[in-house]
């Protein structure tokens, strides 16, 4: 006799193995099977359900096979568009009856963990089950299996039965609660209508045994991809930094392990089950005899990330980026670091010992490798660009106060000085060297004191100290006719160094220059408004350098401490700051806080810098100067960029429409564009895109 199949979440990841296990191994046994898969914004159900079965088909290493593949599921599989949250999961009448099933495989759930999520959360899964479960009694079926997970052991560590958790203690997330309800909303509704039912709880699922990939993003998948986010995100513009400071996890148990198994192995066990019809009415733990080891798994992704990830006993030894990392992994970081066992008698009994494949050390290297490269193709934001600065050539120079490190690169004839802001890494300038490097000669430094990737600031240098290194640079490689491009903090640097060569210094550029302190200007930022509180605040009394730390962390970690006792002004500061900053820009502005010798030294700096004045060189400065500010910066504002360029006798200003503190990042075409045109016709350069307007 034929098994007619309903399956709901068919496109999801388990499901859609689970059909082509249907269609390739199993086609002699199947009549009809249903798909009920959900309409997108992006895709129809059936554009969804194709897609799935496509990459699928790929990921068990069947594509030569997908032709017949592809035959059966023409012949045997019809896709309707459904809701499971709706009465009758959204189908209409005709629909219903037009459907043959005996047996309901119910796969879909919305996996988030969040509390605040909770009302979501159990009307999709319970209610979503409840509305699956009445359209099983209509439709006459006979059998319900029900996809739950292991991970309704909810705080209980160690040993967890293959029974029902007949209360909501225990657990403490979204998810897990409404698993726990399902699971008896299954029980109690099958016993009731006679219905034969079984509860299949997998652990944490990866890709298949074969080839290693699999297209889902969560579980053990979730870590990896919160970390390879973060890397890619820093290491863009800040090579190394996590190679040099460790992103670090919280785990109170030093035997904690990962239950992994691979997606084939879960289709295998619970399709066996299926066929025992003495199966029906127990709960299966679907998981892997042997556990990994978190240390073992974290050493391996350290390996093929390019990062170091540290495991720790407390939050407290926690730096800002951890407690994005923290946030970011929600209420899934317990599985991270307890030891979780499963009592599997009940699959023994039925299916013998050892039903799934033990994932080793290698396999889960080799799993991390195959994901993280889909990763970096798939997500634009994994992009990273290839740094020239890696290829530049290191020249120094000898001083009274020690060597002076400069680099020089590309291959062009025009000579740029390059002055970086403080505490930044050279690497924000990536995308504009990339356009340069053909054109210009390129010398930069990274400012004295700075050592972005091996800990933040670690000196505190004076501005004065700075200008006589660019003066330094100029004379040790003898420049002429040289340009001075100088960012945020750069901007007056370049100026007093313009002021002191004049020989030497053709032109200067001021990239979204900072240029607080002027005499006679008062136009300072939100960011600078709450940032210098702060600074004299750290160096009023440097043990508040760690309460900076603290708030920085708290913030990232998604507390309020907009009301923090301990901090007050202080707190809200830093939470100001961190709100005016572009969100894919925060974590780079850690780099001078990553110790509390380094915020001393940075705070001290930037007060030194704020209190110099650079209106003493408006009438004694005449080489061209191009003021090149971004729209909506918010750290150093734009206005009075334009408005101190102005009195200067030989300055032209322009904006970046749209742009931010960073448009040598973000807009590098435009300011490139600009340069040259500078270089070309100095301060009668004109916009040459519409994205760059000259200002007012």
């Amino acid at each position: 006799m034929s098994r007619n199949i309903i399956i709901t979440g068919a496109a999801g990841f388990i499901a859609s193995h689970f059909l082509i296990d249907l269609l390739y191994n199993r086609a002699n046994e199947v009549g009809t099977i249903t798909c009920l898969v959900r309409d997108t914004l992006r895709a129809s159900a059936q554009e969804r359900m194709a897609a799935a079965l496509a990459r699928a088909v790929k990921d068990e290493g069947l594509s030569e096979h997908f032709t017949v593949i592809e035959a059966r599921f023409a012949q045997k599989c019809r896709v309707l568009a459904a809701d499971i949250e709706k009465p009758n999961c959204g189908l209409s009448e005709a629909e219903i009856d037009s459907i043959e099933a005996t047996e309901m495989w119910h796969f879909a759930a919305m996996l988030r963990f969040s509390i605040k999520l909770r009302q979501y959360v159990t009307k999709s899964i319970v209610g979503g089950t409840e509305e699956v479960l009445a359209l099983s009694k209509r439709l006459g079926v006979t059998t319900f299996n029900y996809l739950s997970t292991a991970i309704v052991a909810g705080n209980h560590v160690g040993f967890n039965n293959e029974s029902f958790h007949e209360t909501m203690d225990g657990a403490d997330t979204s998810y897990e609660l409404a698993k726990r309800e399902a699971e008896l909303a299954v029980r109690d509704s099958c016993e009731a209508a006679g219905i034969g039912w079984r509860i299949f709880r997998p652990s944490i699922v990866v890709g298949h045994s074969q080839t290693h990939d699999g297209k889902t993003d969560t579980g053990f998948y979730g870590l990896v991809t919160i970390c390879a986010k973060l890397k890619n995100e820093i290491e863009s513009k800040i090579p190394g930094f996590l190679s040099h400071h460790p992103i670090k996890l919280a785990n109170t148990d030093e035997n904690s392990a990962m239950n992994l198994i691979y997606v084939d192995d879960v289709v295998a066990q619970i399709s066996q089950l299926a066929d025992r019809p003495d199966s029906l009415g127990h709960i299966f733990h679907v998981v892997n005899k042997s556990q990994l080891a978190h240390s073992e798994l974290l050493e391996e992704m350290e390996q093929v990330l390019g990062i170091r990830v540290h495991c720790v006993k407390s939050t407290d030894e926690f730096e800002p980026l951890d407690h994005l990392v923290r946030k970011q992994m929600g209420e899934y970081e317990k599985y991270f670091s307890n030891l979780y066992e499963f009592d599997t008698s009940n699959v023994d009994k039925f299916l013998g010992s050892d039903n799934a494949k033990k994932i080793t050390r290698a396999d889960a290297r080799s799993l991390i490798e195959v994901y993280y490269a889909r990763f970096n193709n798939e997500d634009s934001r994994a992009t990273l660009f290839e740094s020239p600065v890696e290829d530049f050539e290191a020249r120094s120079i000898s001083t009274a106060t020690g060597s002076l490190s400069y680099l020089v690169g590309g291959s062009g004839k025009v000579p740029v000085l390059i002055i970086n802001a403080y505490g930044q890494s050279l690497h924000f300038w990536t995308e504009l060297f990339n356009l340069m490097r053909d054109e210009y000669r390129i010398y930069l430094w990274e400012i004295r004191g700075t050592s972005v990737v091996a800990g933040g600031m670690q000196g505190c240098f004076s501005t004065e100290d700075h200008v006589q290194d660019a003066l330094r640079i100029l004379g040790a490689e003898d420049l002429y006719d040289c340009n001075l491009m100088g960012w945020c903090t750069g901007g007056k640097i370049a100026l007093e160094v313009a002021s002191r060569a004049k020989d030497r210094v053709a032109r200067v550029v001021c990239l979204t220059p900072s240029f607080k302190g002027t005499k006679g200007e008062d136009l300072d930022t939100q960011y600078e408004i709450s940032m210098e509180p702060i600074c004299r605040a750290v160096d009023r009394a440097p043990k508040n350098a760690k309460l900076v730390q603290e708030f920085m962390g708290s913030f990232f970690g998604g507390a309020d401490t907009s009301n923090e006792e301990r901090g007050g002004d202080l707190s809200r500061n830093v939470t100001d700051i961190l709100n005016m900053v572009n969100r894919n820009v925060r974590p780079l502005l850690v780099a001078p806080f990553v110790a509390e010798s380094s915020i001393l030294n940075y705070s001290r700096q930037l007060l030194e810098f704020w209190q110099h004045d650079i209106s003493k060189l408006y009438s004694t400065l005449e080489v061209p100067i191009m003021i090149l500010s971004g729209e909506r910066d918010n750290i150093a504002d734009p206005r009075l960029a334009q408005k101190v360029g102005r009195n200067f006798a030989n300055s032209v200003g322009f904006q970046i429409i749209g742009g931010s503190h960073y448009i040598h990042k973000e807009n590098s075409h435009s300011v490139k564009r600009m340069l040259d045109a500078f270089i070309e016709h100095g301060v009668n350069a004109l916009p040459e895109s519409e994205r760059v307007e000259a200002a007012a």
